[in-house]
């Protein structure tokens, strides 16, 4: 399972998510994609739900779409905008 980091904030934008680091002042935006897998790890925390909700809305392959979600979720595990709860 994944959640928001505490100092962050999450707001639906109509191209993506807009997120907020309260404390650092940093600001990033995802595009539709990102915000599709950043929506799935936060409902489920399953990767393999955010590729395919991904290979049901684009046409693209899902083993590429595995490699993306995890890069992404890799990353924004490292950027400290998700964390990893216990399940």
């Amino acid at each position: 399972m994944y959640a928001l980091a505490p100092d962050i904030s999450a707001v639906d934008t109509d191209y993506g998510i807009a997120l907020l680091h309260q404390v650092r002042g940093e600001y990033w935006s995802l595009n539709p994609t990102g915000a599709i897998v950043l929506r799935s790890a936060l409902e489920s925390g399953d990767p393999g739900h955010a590729v395919d909700r991904l290979v049901a809305a684009f046409d693209v392959d899902g083993g590429e779409a595995a490699q993306d979600v995890a890069h992404l979720m890799d990353s924004l595990v490292t950027m400290g905008i998700l964390v990893r709860r216990p399940a």
